[in-house]
Formats: structure tokens, C-alpha cells, sequence
């Protein structure tokens, strides 16, 4: 297999696992664990489980001054990441906050392409907005019901500013350094910053053993989902990374379906065929297009 196909086959795996977590945090919140307790926990985890890998792996972290303030700052935009996705959820409608929140595909696509860093073509900018219509209908936005809080666009924004930002800087150091290392040296950093959060809510754990279960849940799918999420971008970049991440939310609804027992709507389903539809309708063409390239050349 080639670079790029490992690449969107690892973002495939972290979207799976990244699926797992919110039907399962939504479990331990229904058996009375609370948001603060969920957040540090699973960052605990998937910085403990970074950490070990390096350990054993005997990867070296934290090596220079530069290595520690790049580590510091990483961290520090992880936990606003988190921050502002929690909440988003807390002052808005859940559709209404996830949608504002993978408005950093956008944001990544349109930075990289003002940096030149990216070439602009018609069929990426297509498939990015036609990928995000699918998702109004995956996470079902038009018929989203709930309070609507100023709070909670400033949190959502926060979050997609906060997103594409860590995101590209893990691509840019990606290129002097392993990408376990960067996974490691930020999220030990941002359990620091996140347990600044016992400030303004004690965590409380579950109140059952089946809410330690998903907890348990929630937080492996997170662990899992950051080695493979720097493992894909280490491949195929932040951008295309972000871009094919999108099927997260469908695994999210296929995952709410099997622990909570919830029903889909038809227009999810529709929502569903429109983002691989145009996902896997811009691989061909991308494939397409190099083996053009490559015989022009």
C-alpha cells in the first residue's frame, strides 16, 4: 500500500475510535459521571498511553529547551481544543456546536492555501463543503431544537480556531520529529492545564460500574484514536487528515445506535451517502489526476 492509502486508512481507524467516545461519554453522563471527571480521565489516558509508547519504544522526550516550549504551547492549544468543543455542547444544540466546530477543515484548507502550501483546485473546495452538507444530515442540524447561548458560539469558534491550529503545527513538527513524541509531549502537557478545570467543577465518577465501563470505553477509543490520528498525519498531512476525518460523526451515530439504543432518521442515512459519496468520488478523481501528472512529467 502507498504513503497516502495507509494514511487514510489510519484517519479511517481514528475516526472509528473517535466514534466511540461521545455515544460512550454519554453513557457515564446518564450513570452520573460529569463532564470534568470524563475530560481528565480519558486526557489521562491517552497522554499515559502516548507516554508508555515511548517509554518502551525508547523515544526520547522533552530533549531540548525548544522541545519543552513546543510541547507547553501544543498542550496549551489541545486543552482549549477540548475546552471549547465540551463547551459548545454545554450553550448550544449539539448539531448546531459540531458544525461550527468542523468549520477547521475549512479553516485549515483556505490557511494552507493562502501559505501556498497546498495546491487550490475546484474538486477539493467541492468535495469540502458537499462533505459538510452530508454531515448536516448525518448529525441532523435542520431540525437541531435546543437553547442557543452567545457563550457557545464563542466556545465553538474557540474550539475550530483551536482545532486547525494544533492540527497544522503537529504537521509542521512532524517533519523534524516522531509523531508519537509530539502525540506524548502534548497531551501530558494538556492534562496540566485541563486539571485547572477542578477549579470550576469537582470531578464526580460514575455512580455504576456499567458507567466505569463507559468510561472505560470512552477513553479507549480516545487512546487508540491518537496514535492512529498521528500516524495518518504524519502521512498524508493535516489537511487531508481533517478532510477524511469527517466520517467520525457516522460512526458516532452508529455507535449511539448499539450502546444507547437510539433511532437513526432517513435523512441521516441520506447524510451518510453524501459524505462517502464525495469522499471516496474525490480519492478517484485525486488518483486519477496524479497518474496524469506523473505521465505528463
Amino acid at each position: 500500500m502507498s504513503s497516502t492509502a495507509i494514511g487514510i486508512l489510519l484517519t479511517c481507524v481514528t475516526s472509528l475510535m473517535y466514534g466511540v467516545y461521545a455515544p460512550a461519554a454519554r453513557g457515564a453522563y446518564i450513570e452520573g459521571a460529569n463532564v470534568v471527571f470524563v475530560i481528565l480521565l480519558t486526557t489521562f489516558m491517552r497522554g499515559g498511553g502516548l507516554f508508555l509508547w515511548c517509554v518502551v519504544k525508547k523515544i526520547p522526550l522533552f530533549t531540548t529547551a525548544q522541545d519543552t516550549v513546543n510541547a507547553f504551547k501544543c498542550g496549551f492549544v489541545q486543552a482549549l481544543s477540548i475546552v471549547g468543543n465540551i463547551g459548545a455542547l454545554m450553550y448550544l444544540p449539539a448539531p448546531v456546536a459540531v458544525m461550527i466546530l468542523f468549520t477547521s477543515t475549512l479553516m485549515l484548507l483556505f490557511y494552507m492555501i493562502w501559505r501556498k502550501e497546498m495546491e487550490s483546485n475546484r474538486w477539493l473546495i467541492l468535495t469540502t463543503f458537499t462533505t459538510l452538507i452530508g454531515l448536516t444530515f448525518v448529525i441532523n442540524l435542520w431540525y437541531a431544537q435546543g437553547e442557543y447561548h452567545i457563550l457557545g458560539y464563542g466556545f465553538a469558534i474557540l474550539g475550530a480556531v483551536a482545532t486547525a491550529t494544533r492540527l497544522y503545527v503537529f504537521g509542521k513538527l512532524m517533519k523534524s520529529k516522531p509523531p508519537i513524541a509530539i502525540g506524548a509531549e502534548t497531551f501530558v502537557t494538556a492534562f496540566v492545564f485541563l486539571g485547572l478545570l477542578m477549579i470550576y467543577q469537582i470531578p464526580i465518577a460514575p455512580q455504576t460500574m456499567q458507567g466505569w465501563w463507559f468510561v472505560a470505553l470512552s477513553g479507549l477509543g480516545l487512546t487508540v484514536g491518537s496514535f492512529t490520528m498521528f500516524w495518518a498525519i504524519s502521512r498524508i498531512g493535516p489537511f487531508y487528515f481533517s478532510l477524511y476525518n469527517k466520517i467520525d460523526p457516522i460512526w458516532g451515530a452508529v455507535f449511539s445506535v448499539i450502546l444507547l439504543h437510539e433511532v437513526l432518521k432517513p435523512g441521516q442515512y441520506i447524510g451518510v451517502v453524501i459524505v462517502i459519496a464525495s469522499l471516496v468520488s474525490y480519492q478517484i478523481w485525486d488518483h486519477r489526476h496524479q497518474k496524469r501528472t506523473t505521465k505528463a512529467g
